[in-house]
């Protein structure tokens, strides 16, 4: 959450952001009945997700190495019925989340709204009109996209994380510590790229607000514009004010598109963990082929 300062000007984090985020979440309570919905959705979700490589890793030791069609009939028909449940689950959890964000974001521009029209005029003598513009629509979708769909995949990601972590655990405990170990290099490349990205897409917030301040005052000006000469000035203005932002944007851009090639470094690096100490153990008599394979998915 930003303090927009006057265009031009640097954006400053809140100083209490505690109290910020509380404020934020505040913003959901009258959708606390959709959202212990959302949360029901999550854990069942999460829970499919879970539960299918342990499936997956017991027919193959209990009934494909066995031949034991009708074990392993009965339990790809499990196997069947978790994932169509996982499925409606998340369908369902994707409607509800746009349902409350839709509603959340009409909320929130309504009551900007209301709350511009009783501003004294000197407010707006002070603040460029475009940057207000900027604030009913581009924050509030920023916050929007923030309350309604990160809040709920941040729950989704934590609940499935904490299922297949404690699946791990019951099916070897040695192997899941072994995997776990790129948890905490994780966790810092995460905290990096958070920082990172934070400084880049405040600065993208700053420069959408310059160049929609800066279209409402060109476009509602150019009459006094042409009259004064100034065109060629304005256009060269904007278009400075433009590729600051694009500039800011492919910057972020840049940032995000590093994160997702990182972590897949790292999965990879945890999978061929499990598959070398796993395979050691299979060698050795300490872990079945099943329960490697369940380990890998």
């Amino acid at each position: 959450m930003m303090r927009r300062p006057p265009s031009g000007e640097p954006i400053v984090p809140a100083k209490d952001r505690g109290r910020t985020v509380r404020r934020l979440v505040g913003e959901l309570r009258p959708y606390g009945r959709s959202l212990w919905l959302i949360l029901a959705l999550v854990v069942v979700s999460a829970a499919a997700q879970a539960a299918g490589p342990s499936l997956i890793g017991r027919s193959i030791d209990l009934y494909i190495l066995h031949r034991d069609r009708q074990g392993l009939s009965l339990t790809m028909l499990a196997l069947l019925v978790i994932y169509v449940a996982g499925t409606l689950a998340s369908r369902r959890q994707s409607y509800a989340v746009g349902l409350v964000g839709q509603q959340l974001l009409a909320s929130l521009r309504r009551r900007l709204f209301d709350r511009l029209q009783h501003l004294p005029l000197g407010y707006f003598d002070r603040q460029p009109i475009g940057d207000l513009i900027s604030k009913v629509t581009n924050d509030v979708d920023t916050l929007n996209q923030l309350l309604s769909q990160g809040f709920t995949q941040l729950l989704g990601a934590l609940f499935s994380l904490m299922g297949i972590l404690i699946v791990m655990l019951a099916l070897n405990a040695r192997l899941a510590l072994v995997s776990y170990t790129i948890i905490p290099v994780m966790v810092v490349v995460t905290a990096v790229f958070g920082r990172l990205s934070r400084r880049a897409f405040r600065t993208t917030r700053q420069t959408v607000g310059a160049v929609t301040a800066d279209l409402q005052e060109e476009i509602t000006g150019v009459r006094e514009a042409q009259a004064f000469n100034r065109v060629d000035y304005n256009i060269a203005r904007f278009r400075q004010r433009n590729a600051a932002n694009r500039d800011a944007n492919i910057q972020a851009v840049a940032i995000t598109s590093a994160f997702s090639p990182t972590i897949d470094v790292l999965s990879t690096l945890a999978t061929a963990l499990v598959l070398g100490y796993g395979g050691y153990l299979v060698f050795h008599g300490g872990l079945s082929v099943g329960m490697l394979t369940a380990f890998l998915i």
